[in-house]
């Protein structure tokens, strides 16, 4: 197995020095720039994580909570790359991502489902991210990417069974490549956002139903996730 990983690797090798000896390199001088600017556009997933709270009466201990499945949304943002130096640059992309989350309300002794909502959130993400990019491979050059994200959703419904506080950090890391095209940088990345704060609102006022408390005291905390697919145009 190793004798094979490294005749791989050295034939990864000769073909990267060869794809280099024989084809011009796009833009050669575009990462010494101190900045560039660009536009981003993408798809995502949006994923809560539920504990529960202890059972306090026989309503909260008999209500589960889950998300059965995933729907895509869209993103759309905008880009600009601060260098740092050869391998190290600073990103900001501010992002509005479409999307919405099915969630089910569970009849523990039963396993039937007593209640769903739709819960449709637009995110407002600022995030700030340091960004590390390997060698450059004639016009190719992968890299990884780190850092802080401040949420922000501009459409949260009340009055409804749960309701998620509007505010959120998120821990964001990912990896993608950067294709060098003529006259600009396409840049494909998968990256992942995992929420540090308890977006749960545990004080509703804004109920008019009152039946709806017990989905609220049924739960102690959510966690917000993504999964983010993007591509960057720079």
């Amino acid at each position: 197995m190793k004798k094979l990983i490294s005749l791989a690797l050295l034939l990864l090798s000769a073909i990267s020095l060869q794809a280099q000896q024989y084809k011009p390199m796009n833009q050669p001088y575009v990462d010494q720039r101190w900045y560039n600017f660009g536009f981003l556009v993408g798809m995502h997933t949006q994923d809560l994580s539920f504990t529960h709270a202890p059972a306090i009466n026989g309503d909260a201990d008999a209500i589960y909570v889950e998300q059965p499945g995933f729907s895509p949304g869209f993103s759309v943002g905008l880009l600009t790359n601060l260098r740092m130096s050869d391998h190290f640059s600073f990103r900001i992309s501010p992002t509005i991502h479409f999307g919405s989350k099915n969630v089910e309300f569970i009849d523990r002794l039963t396993s039937v489902v007593v209640e769903t909502q739709d819960i449709r959130s637009t995110y407002l993400m600022v995030p700030f991210n340091v960004k590390y990019a390997g060698r450059r491979l004639n016009n190719m050059r992968p890299y990884l990417v780190t850092g802080l994200s401040l949420g922000f959703d501009l459409t949260r419904k009340k009055d409804q069974e749960l309701l998620l506080k509007p505010m959120n950090t998120f821990l964001e890391f990912g990896a993608g490549f950067e294709f060098y095209f003529q006259y600009f940088k396409l840049i494909p990345e998968f990256k992942f956002c995992l929420g540090l704060s308890n977006v749960l609102e545990k004080n509703r006022p804004d109920l008019t139903n009152s039946d709806y408390e017990r989905y609220t005291r049924g739960l102690d905390k959510i966690e917000a996730r993504m999964l983010v697919f993007t591509l960057y145009f720079e």
